[in-house]
């Protein structure tokens, strides 16, 4: 045993010898008893100081040693600054020295005047480095020998920078494993400000060895992220990213199978829905079956609904992230047929009002059709977001799943939205849709919601082909479905579609019926949009210039009036 006295002659503790090799490990031991770092520790040996690098085998046992506890040293603005360039520039040894005097690690806080002092430094550099700790430094510049050594010295991890949370912000961000292990170890307090970013960013950038960190440090596993928006630690695109999720539910949406079994085996809550939704409907729509198979092990619901968005969209759209959507929907739309199989064999409902055979179908997802349909899925659902699974076929141009739809019983004059199954067809040009459902009797002059009907919904999206179809099949040229609403040439001729205009004026379409709250006449809105070829075509027709609009002549605008008047009086130019 090693016998270690005070200058005053008191026995201060007995240290075992073995396994000591140096004076380093010695005074390492000793803060134990003595409560000091070893910096500001000296022992000696009959009146001689030893060196921390001083081997203890030098020494003939039996002997004793004499401690000598040093108070930190006075620190000029210099030396104060000294340290801290050494710890920016990576310099261990001349850190070490700096301890040695000793000098107190985060010397320049107990220097009041110092920040008002900090004016007399002409150099940016060396006021950009007084600003911060030496800790700060050294994590920042990633030198974490020099952070362990400043550490050991008792540097304060709570006053390395004005948000100290800021270094371990930086740590989940970069993957820097030994800074988040430092700083964890070193103290830093997670309760006060774990605002669930912590373990959601580690989660986002697939730290898993960090993220393991955290939760044995008590990071909230279960808070969605809320980061502040003054931290400028993080990016802003990073900070939208993970704003409201949780680290499960980020996990989830960017497809970090470790990281969502470490959480799950922490037992994060596999129901729990977030800004992005529940960690199951993320997984589906991502594609990741080694995901959705560890929810499901866990206990996520296969039948959850995410409500991802206060404005819900159409399940036909490609892009359903906010939606109000339940996994099977998502993983439906998105065509990934392993992961909606898995999803029915833990339960989910094929029905779900419709949305998974609509998004499925009008993403022309045709594997995923044929199970929903095996599945028993509903043909004509009655949907919240008034989507139909042949309409959204239908306005996709997937002519294959239009006929498989039909052959299972779908209503072929059932809206989609705003428009029936014909109507979408014919407006996006989808020919081959058009003749499938025509054979199949749709109306050809069924009325739409939108007070249109298929034959306006051709004229609108200049489709000639699915336009003549409809007039072959003996389409009304001028049925229109409330009053003042549009017909075929009005719209037509709003839009420019000179081809379609000389369709109906062959079909003997009225050129004299007016149209829309303006009462006006199809002359009147093409002069209006300056459709100079549709002016000519409309006035060989024998439109009557002067029945441009009476109404407009009588009412508050003479200058828009007299305009229009002047154009349809001039004589025309083809272009």
């Amino acid at each position: 045993m090693l016998d270690i006295w005070s200058t005053s002659g008191n026995k201060v503790t007995s240290i075992p010898v073995e396994g000591l090799t140096d004076v380093r490990e010695l005074k390492t031991k000793l803060k134990q008893a003595c409560g000091v770092t070893r910096f500001r520790q000296r022992l000696l040996h009959e009146q001689q100081t030893l060196e921390d690098e001083f081997n203890l085998d030098a020494l003939e046992p039996p002997f004793d040693l004499q401690l000598v506890v040093l108070p930190f040293s006075d620190v000029s603005d210099d030396e104060a600054i000294e340290l801290r360039e050494a710890a920016s520039n990576g310099s261990l040894g001349r850190v070490e020295e700096i301890l040695q005097r000793p000098q107190h690690p985060d010397s320049f806080m107990a220097n009041r005047d110092f920040m008002i002092n900090l004016g007399r430094f002409q150099d940016r550099r060396v006021r950009k480095l007084a600003k911060q700790t030496p800790l700060f430094w050294a994590f920042y510049r990633k030198h974490t020998e020099i952070a362990c050594r400043l550490l050991e010295a008792e540097a304060d991890v709570h006053k390395v920078c004005k948000e100290p949370v800021t270094l371990l912000y930086w740590a989940c961000y970069n993957g820097e494993v030994e800074t988040a292990e430092l700083l964890l170890k070193a103290g830093i307090t997670l309760s006060d400000a774990d605002d669930g970013t912590f373990l959601t960013l580690a989660s986002h950038e697939g730290q898993a060895s960090i993220a393991g960190m955290l939760l044995e440090a008590g990071a909230g596993i279960n808070k969605a992220a809320q980061p502040s928006s003054t931290n400028r630690a993080l990016k802003h695109d990073t900070r939208k990213a993970i704003k409201g999720m949780t680290p499960l539910a980020i996990a989830c949406d960017k497809a970090h199978v470790e990281i969502v079994d470490l959480l799950l085996f922490a037992k994060a809550d596999a129901n729990q829905a977030s800004a992005g939704g529940t960690p199951l409907g993320l997984s589906a729509s991502k594609g990741c079956i080694e995901i959705v198979h560890l929810l499901l092990q866990y206990g996520a619901d296969a039948s959850t609904r995410a409500d991802m968005d206060s404005n819900a969209v159409s399940f036909a759209d490609c892009d359903v992230s906010t939606c109000h959507a339940t996994p099977l929907a998502l993983a439906s739309t998105r065509g990934h047929a392993d992961i909606a199989q898995l999803l029915l064999q833990a339960g989910a409902d094929p029905a779900n009002d419709g949305e998974p055979l609509t998004g499925a179908s009008g993403n022309g997802h045709m594997e995923v059709v044929r199970l929903l349909l095996e599945a028993r899925a509903s043909v004509n659902p009655s949907g919240k977001h008034g989507d139909a699974p042949l309409g959204a076929a239908a306005r996709g141009g997937h002519w294959q799943i239009v006929r498989v739809l039909m052959e299972a019983g779908a209503d072929t004059d059932k809206a989609a939205g705003h428009d029936t199954p014909l109507g979408l067809a014919c407006g996006c040009g989808h020919l081959e849709i058009a003749r499938l459902l025509l054979r199949a009797h749709a109306d050809k002059d069924k009325v739409e919601p939108n007070g249109i009907t298929p034959l306006a919904m051709a004229a609108r999206g200049g489709s000639i082909d699915t336009a003549l179809l409809l007039l072959e099949a003996g389409a009304d040229k001028e049925k229109v479905g409330r009053v003042q609403g549009f017909t075929p040439l009005w719209l037509a001729s709003r839009e420019g579609h000179v081809e379609i205009v000389q369709l109906l004026l062959d079909a003997r379409a009225s050129t004299e019926r007016v149209c829309g709250p303006q009462n006006a006449t199809p002359l009147w809105v093409a002069c209006r949009e300056r459709h100079e070829s549709i002016q000519v075509l409309l006035r060989s027709a024998s439109a009557s210039a002067s029945n441009l609009n009476e109404a407009m002549l009588n009412h508050s605008m003479p200058m828009l009036a007299a305009t229009l008047s002047s154009v349809c009086t001039k004589r025309p130019r083809y272009s």
